[in-house]
Formats: C-alpha cells, sequence, structure tokens
C-alpha cells in the first residue's frame, strides 16, 4: 500500500512539475491529476499554487500580436512599461507605435475610414471622441461582452 501512495506522489510530484515549467497544459495537468484520484478541490489548489488557475482563458492568444498606435506625448511610456508583462502572462506580442498628437489623428483617420486597419488598437484623443462617435466610427463593444464574469459588475 505505501509503494502505490509513494508512486501516487511521484507521478502527482512530476505533473506538478510539467505543469510549473509549462511542459504539461492546464488541461492535461487536470486529467492526469483526476485519473490519479485527486478530488476537484485538490486539483483547484494545485492549480491555484501553481498560478495556473486561469492559465487557459489567459493565453488563449498565446503567439499572437496585437498592433496598436498610441500618442507619443508620455503615454508610451506607460504601456512600453506592461509590454513584456503582457507577453509573459498572456503569450502576446505587442507592437507599438507612439506618433505625437497631430500625426496620430491623421493616421486614425486613415485608418477607420479604410477597409482594414494597420492597427488593431489606436488611442483617440478626448477631442476627437464626438468627431468619431458621430461619424459612426466607433462600435459599442456590449455585444461582445455576453460571458463577463459575475465579479465584474457590468450592467
Amino acid at each position: 500500500m505505501d509503494e502505490q501512495i509513494d508512486r501516487r506522489d511521484e507521478v502527482a510530484g512530476d505533473a506538478v512539475g510539467g505543469l510549473v515549467s509549462g511542459q504539461m497544459s492546464r488541461d492535461d495537468f487536470i486529467k492526469r491529476m483526476g485519473m490519479l484520484g485527486f478530488s476537484a478541490s485538490a486539483i483547484g489548489g494545485m492549480l491555484a499554487a501553481a498560478g495556473k488557475a486561469d492559465a487557459a482563458p489567459a493565453r488563449a492568444f498565446a503567439g499572437k500580436t496585437v498592433s496598436i498606435l498610441v500618442a507619443a506625448e508620455g503615454d508610451e511610456k506607460g504601456v512600453q512599461d506592461k509590454i513584456p508583462e503582457i507577453k509573459k502572462r498572456f503569450g502576446i506580442d505587442v507592437k507599438m507605435t507612439a506618433l505625437p498628437a497631430a500625426t496620430l489623428n491623421e493616421k486614425l483617420s486613415q485608418n477607420v475610414k479604410a477597409p482594414t486597419s494597420a492597427y488593431d488598437a489606436i488611442m483617440v484623443l478626448g477631442f476627437t471622441v464626438a468627431q468619431y462617435v458621430g461619424g459612426g466610427y466607433f462600435d459599442p463593444l456590449n455585444r461582445y461582452l455576453t460571458n463577463v464574469p459575475p465579479g465584474y459588475a457590468f450592467p
């Protein structure tokens, strides 16, 4: 009996090591630990301790590149500081273009009026919002928020 427990602990330890190192996916870890007889709450605790409790949704876009356009009025520094964390946590590459306000507005105008944009996200300066909303260039995001977690308190 002790030999079986020791073997189970060894296999579980290998699974935890594989999860933390990235050699094993979160889903494979859950399957393996379930087959070893661990309860859902025990598996959840291990995932939380390994920082992988919500890893699957967080890394859904890993390997993708997001291209953003921001104002080069100091705003780019805050974005630049976050790029390494975004890459580490989500596996997303961020390509940032920072332009002075006048050039940013010109690029914004060109990109929202074109059939496709060179940017996935563009910073819009406050004084131009009414112009672009009135021109029909903004899209309400409500329809994209069908599965918002309860803790977000989104209406």
